[in-house]
């Protein structure tokens, strides 16, 4: 880990005091995540990178990282305690260490709290149900299925109708980075193959008509009155003819007055014609 972003004084010392007594022994009741070395300061979610603490312990620690940085790295710091800020409509406050514990115990009991397993269960039922799910978990199993089936999040958020945000978010908490990946690995490899195998059978551009059966069949009349039936490329034909390819109304001359009629494609054209 490093820590050249720290200042080595007391707060050091109490700092890492506090981390390493919790590595070793896990607290009980309500705890809280702390990153090691703040992930504004290049820290990672890595297990070696998170310990467990009470409130207290996080308020505490986070007041000593103040005490442990300089320059930008301190306002960052700052900015981190701030969030502890207890905030209501006609309350703003900053709490000290054992008020921030007690007040974060009243409310992780509360029924209201989304800390609260239940509660947490009931309210994310509850939007299950207004998108037209049973509940959560019946929501859950669809997306899961269906990223499992059509294995990238753009082709899963275009068939279920759901935001490609909200299925990924869903997949990463609960299934993880690494199996996300795994699956959208395999669903890359699969649209490659699917690539080049619709490539190398899909008819080119340039094709005359006997090669190319969505071309269209045209009748073109020169300024003289000639008509010549075109089967297979236009754009060709008008390259031969030193004549633009403007199909506009409005501007015949750039195609040198001849006129073009679209009649059907070549596919459905019975007439034996030499292509053009």
């Amino acid at each position: 880990m490093d820590h050249n972003n720290f200042i080595v004084n007391k707060y050091y010392v109490w700092y890492f005091g506090i981390i390493n007594h919790r590595i070793n022994n896990t607290p009980d009741g309500y705890t809280e995540q702390h990153h090691i070395l703040p992930k504004c300061l290049g820290g990672t979610n890595n297990k070696s990178n998170l310990v467990r603490l009470t409130a207290r312990e996080h308020f505490v620690c986070h007041l000593l990282l103040v005490k442990m940085t300089v320059g930008e790295y301190n306002t960052k710091m700052r900015r981190a305690v701030g969030m502890f800020k207890m905030v209501t409509s006609s309350v703003c406050r900053n709490p000290t260490p054992k008020e921030y514990q007690l007040i974060k115990q009243v409310t992780n009991t509360l029924p209201n709290s989304m800390h609260n397993k239940n509660t947490k269960s009931k309210h994310l039922d509850s939007i299950a149900k207004k998108i037209g799910y049973d509940n959560y978990q019946t929501y859950v199993t669809f997306i899961k299925s269906a990223f499992e089936q059509y294995k990238t999040v753009k082709c899963t958020a275009e068939k279920t109708g759901h935001s490609q945000y909200a299925i990924r978010h869903l997949l990463l908490n609960i299934f993880g980075k690494a199996w996300v990946d795994s699956i959208r690995k395999v669903g890359i490899e699969d649209s490659i193959r699917r690539s080049i195998y619709t490539n190398s059978i899909r008819p080119k551009r340039n094709s005359i008509a006997s090669n190319n059966y969505n071309a269209y069949v045209w009748e073109a009349t020169s300024p003289d009155g000639i008509v010549i039936i075109i089967k297979g490329n236009r754009l060709e034909f008008c390259k031969q003819q030193g004549i633009g390819t403007s199909l506009s109304t409005q501007k015949p001359h750039l195609r040198g007055f001849w006129e073009f009629k679209k009649l059907c494609k070549a596919k459905d054209y019975t007439d034996s014609l030499t292509d053009v």
